[in-house]
């Protein structure tokens, strides 16, 4: 009875367009990146490539042939990413800290593309195994509406140490992430733009 459902199942993933060919999530992953070069979105495709090597490809999820995954699995996968702390890279500082929500929403992002790519192309028939699972987390990437105003800044940096007064007045004149502008340097200055 068991071999008998199974061939039917077989069958039916065959008469809806799908391929024969047995393809592994981690294999979805990688037609995913392929896909991406394809489009000439390498650094969409390097960040993609990252990922997958690091939660994916060697995780019980990778895997799984695609005909054979179960919400469950998916689930187990979130639930698993979501527990993993963020490791940073600043040790000294802070070790590690809590996966936030829209570290997670970013995590899953280009797992989902990958997959439903794989239904697009005909290894998988249907996405109700991740559907549902892997659904955004509501408001985790809103805009932050925190501003200074011109007072607000000119008082934060009277009241700064001495070393991280430039830095803070820069800022307050270049919309630029912190990171961003501490990264800067002379030969990025475009005197002609000002």
């Amino acid at each position: 009875d068991a071999a008998k459902a199974a061939a039917e199942a077989w069958f039916k993933h065959l008469r809806k367009g799908g391929t024969g060919a047995k393809v592994t999530v981690r294999m979805a992953c990688e037609n995913y990146v392929e896909h991406l070069l394809s489009l000439d979105r390498d650094r969409a495709a390097g960040e993609a490539k990252r990922r997958f090597a690091q939660y994916v490809n060697e995780t019980p999820l990778g895997k799984i042939e695609l005909q054979r995954l179960k919400a469950r699995d998916v689930e187990l996968w979130r639930n698993s990413r979501a527990r993993t702390p963020v490791i940073l890279q600043d040790k000294r500082k802070h070790p590690s800290r809590q996966r936030s929500a829209s570290t997670l929403n970013r995590d899953m992002t280009p797992v989902r593309a990958a997959l439903n790519l794989a239904v697009q192309d005909g290894h998988a028939t249907a996405d109700a195994a991740w559907k549902s699972k892997m659904r955004p987390i509501k408001d985790a990437d809103r805009r932050r509406d925190v501003y200074l105003d011109l007072t607000q800044r000119r008082a934060l940096i009277s009241h700064a140490v001495v070393d991280l007064v430039p830095l803070l007045s820069a800022l307050s004149l270049v919309p630029l992430r912190p990171g961003a502008m501490a990264k800067l340097v002379v030969g990025d200055f475009d005197k002609r733009l000002s």
